[in-house]
């Protein structure tokens, strides 16, 4: 089956519709090399080769975007300037258990992204493309929750939190880096041509870059 154009653009307005970090983030350009996006070539692994399931991929992000929803807006509510007190047993509480959640995804995933060995349906490449966007989604509504914290709470509240605060930033590349690599690995097994390979790796690009950016605020949180 062959995309056209149109079918194209409007698979990534769905995806955008249901998972679009706010405000909108630039789009860099593509590249080939998704090592070089994280400046790290060892963070995206050889995938061992077999058949992918793409249902446990979008499962599994689903069920993290979910999860992780309600801790960020705990976190973000008990931050904002203008909240009465901060709680920060509670705010340790939705730390550690944001970490628990991308921890399960990440290994839900695992068995997953593997290398393909037959074509992929147009549904299934929708399916990654939201899949992509709604990790997008998260990785930057946790940069933002993260950076409101840090900028507001006072260096003794930040010294009680800041190892938990540490654990989800660092988890961010084991929890993007391999639905990454797997798309980089089914390019050529996909329909539609250029037109879908560019979207697919555009994406793939721009949500390394997110969690890529996230180890800026390591230093702020100690």
């Amino acid at each position: 089956m062959k995309f056209s154009n149109v079918i194209a653009i409007s698979l990534s307005l769905g995806c955008q519709v249901l998972a679009a970090p706010a405000p909108a983030l630039p789009i860099p350009a593509p590249v080939s090399d998704v090592g070089a996006v994280a400046g790290d070539a060892s963070a995206v692994r050889s995938l061992p080769v077999g058949v992918p399931n793409i249902a446990v991929i979008k499962g599994a992000v689903s069920e993290l975007r979910s999860s992780v929803s309600g801790e960020l807006s705990t976190i973000t509510s008990m931050s904002a300037s203008d909240a009465p007190s901060y709680d920060i047993p509670v705010i340790k509480k939705s730390l550690a258990n944001i970490a628990t959640h991308m921890k399960t995804a990440t290994t839900g995933m695992a068995p997953a992204l593997v290398g393909s060995t037959i074509a992929l349906t147009a549904e299934e490449a929708q399916a990654i493309l939201c899949a992509l966007n709604e990790i997008e989604a998260l990785v930057y509504n946790i940069k933002l929750a993260l950076s409101s914290l840090l900028s507001t709470i006072g260096a003794d509240a930040k010294a009680l939190i800041g190892p938990e605060i540490a654990t989800v930033l660092e988890l961010a590349i084991p929890l993007v880096a391999p639905p990454v690599g797997f798309v980089y690995s089914i390019l050529g097994l996909v329909p539609g041509g250029a037109v879908v390979t560019t979207e697919l790796t555009t994406v793939a690009h721009s949500v390394m870059g997110v969690a890529s950016t996230l180890k800026t605020l390591l230093g702020s949180a100690h």
